[in-house]
């Protein structure tokens, strides 16, 4: 019969964690100690109770000439507003994320400092989700989910209740917030 030891996790050497670490892939786990001279052989048996996960927000579906198409929302219907006013509306069209304490603010346009509505420069939905993937607590991807038809999806590049998203979209609509928005893809 093998002798159960107590175990002190604040002794003045190396502790627990220092001694061994542990990762996961798939549905394996891998062990590796700093110093294996100062570990017996034998047995161990771990169980994972629950393990982290990424956080995983997947937008509404839209079709090809969508994907494929500069985003610019559609003047408001009944909008009497002026050309300034639509400018400014496209202008702070955007998506923001919130990880950690960290929170970014994507636009729909290339530049939304400009005077003219043709000159803010509108992108396609690839084009923000590469502005997304240049954060390094954020993977973006447009995937395909069927003939024709897409899904913006973003996550956290790392798992845990640390790196929990959180997604907003002011004048625009993918599908990741319940607020009503002025102006949304469609498959029509």
């Amino acid at each position: 019969m093998a002798k159960v030891s107590s175990f002190d996790l604040g002794n003045s050497g190396t502790n627990a964690f220092e001694a061994v670490s542990a990762s996961t892939t798939g549905t394996a786990a891998v062990f590796d100690a700093v110093d294996v001279g100062g570990l017996e052989p034998g047995t161990t048996n771990i169980t994972v109770s629950k393990l982290a996960q990424r956080d995983v927000y997947q937008g509404i579906e839209f079709d090809k000439t969508i994907k494929d198409e500069q985003m610019s929302p559609d003047r408001p219907q009944g909008d009497n507003e002026s050309d300034n006013d639509y400018r400014d509306y496209i202008a702070n069209s955007t998506l923001d994320v919130a990880i950690g304490d960290k929170s970014y603010s994507f636009h729909i346009v290339q530049d939304p400092t400009a005077d003219t509505i043709a000159g803010l420069g509108a992108k396609t939905i690839d084009e923000l989700a590469a502005e997304i993937n240049a954060k390094d607590e954020l993977i973006a991807s447009v995937e395909q989910v069927g003939t024709d038809k897409y899904k913006l999806v973003i996550k956290s590049a790392d798992s845990g209740v640390d790196n929990k998203l959180s997604i907003s979209q002011k004048n625009i609509h993918f599908g990741f917030a319940t607020q009503a928005s002025k102006a949304a893809p469609n498959n029509d």
